[in-house]
């Protein structure tokens, strides 16, 4: 993941901090929904 990061100029560690910020509120949706 960091070798890919960093070939798209964006920075790992950035990436990595919003991906698990977001983590707690993918699948919500379909939770609410049943």
């Amino acid at each position: 993941m960091a070798t890919t990061c960093k070939e798209q100029g964006v920075n790992p560690r950035e990436w990595f901090v919003d991906v698990m910020g977001r983590m707690p509120y993918y699948g919500s949706r379909k939770m609410m929904k049943t």
